[in-house]
């Protein structure tokens, strides 16, 4: 079964922009990855510090590994530096 997640992040004030561009720089590694069909920042228009993370892979299995990868080392570092709150959602489909 497919999983589509969407990771809500609320970011430290005046943050954004740093996040973002980190994640930037793993995103295409997170994109070659097995199962991975979709990875995508997506900015509040209400909210500055509100960002939503879309992500679709081929399976659980698939997006399990992905959260093992060592480049993800760099995201979860960005998340320590500059993310407030997280939430996430899971949907399969």
């Amino acid at each position: 079964m497919a999983l589509k997640l969407l990771v809500n992040y609320t970011i430290k004030p005046g943050q954004r922009a740093e996040f973002l561009a980190k994640a930037a720089l793993i995103r295409p590694q997170i994109l070659a990855e097995e199962g991975c069909v979709q990875y995508e920042y997506c900015l509040s228009a209400n909210d500055v510090d509100r960002v939503v993370l879309v992500e679709q892979w081929d399976s659980r299995e698939a997006q399990k590994v992905h959260l093992g990868q060592p480049h993800m080392e760099g995201i979860y570092a960005a998340e320590k530096e500059h993310v407030a709150d997280v939430n996430l959602e899971y949907y399969d489909f």
